[in-house]
């Protein structure tokens, strides 16, 4: 809410629909806010670069809270170690 920039993005984050692909972050603990706005979303395939086992349990663990408090509005996840992809090439 301090910074509108960032605020105008959250919600925008909120508002999407179809498919997104997230790289470049793990979407760790302190990123709550930003899983629980996708999660909010109109999104249906989510794609989650992830690395460690910490964070895929930590990613896994709030999935199946969502899927589970909102059915109707399932989310499709789909893990990849982000360090295998070559994005620049």
């Amino acid at each position: 809410m301090h910074n509108s920039y960032l605020n105008h993005c959250y919600k925008s984050l909120r508002s999407i629909k179809g498919n997104l692909v997230i790289l470049g972050t793990e979407l760790k603990r302190n990123d709550a806010h930003i899983l629980d706005a996708i999660m909010e979303s109109k999104i249906e395939n989510i794609f989650i670069g992830v690395s460690t086992s910490d964070s895929i349990e930590h990613i896994k663990s709030i999935i199946v809270e969502y899927n589970t408090k909102n059915p109707e509005s399932k989310k499709n996840i789909y893990l990849y170690d982000y360090k295998t992809v070559d994005i620049w090439g």
